[in-house]
């Protein structure tokens, strides 16, 4: 029996010790690049991943639009199925489910399409400090990129410009 428990316990310190919290900084995980910073407002502390693709894609700016007079796409002429997105980050989560409501901790999706539809980058924020890991954001952001979500548009603002950002959409646990 005492062998038992010592097991338990190793295991279970095993796998909290590998439960890397995020840290600001930058890092590489199966071929990309994952930015972390930390952004305080008063109490509030809220941490922003962004997740790209080679050095520096944080400060490169998309294209300008075709036609400089171009309004700019609105949040209603892009659709996509934000309550699938929400799956995926809860279903990815699903062990934390417990200790994030206990902090009213939630997490912000913001999405950049392609023209076809396609999620071309993606960025994060935690609110009310959940204890995600970067492995854990890397299969939701993995997921997302799968292909299915996909977005649609409505009107033609959006012919005018490479990529379409839509701005983010809350996840709560």
């Amino acid at each position: 029996m005492k062998t038992l428990i010592h097991i338990l316990l190793i295991s279970l310190s095993y796998s909290c010790w590998t439960q890397k919290p995020l840290k600001v900084g930058r890092y590489e995980l199966d071929g990309k690049t994952f930015v972390v910073k930390k952004h305080t407002f008063g109490e509030k502390t809220i941490i922003s991943i962004l997740v790209g693709i080679g050095e520096n894609f944080e400060n490169k700016n998309y294209p300008p639009p075709q036609n400089k007079y171009a309004s700019p796409p609105v949040k209603r002429d892009i659709h996509f199925d934000t309550t699938l997105v929400k799956e995926i980050v809860l279903k990815t989560l699903s062990k934390k489910q417990a200790s994030f409501k206990a902090r009213n901790a939630f997490l912000s999706v913001s999405l950049t399409f392609k023209r076809d539809g396609k999620v071309e980058r993606t960025s994060y924020s935690l609110h009310n400090q959940p204890n995600i890991t970067l492995e854990e954001i890397a299969s939701i952001d993995k997921k997302i990129k799968a292909g299915s979500i996909k977005a649609t548009f409505t009107g033609i603002e959006y012919l005018d410009y490479q990529y379409i950002h839509y701005p983010s959409f809350d996840v709560f646990f």
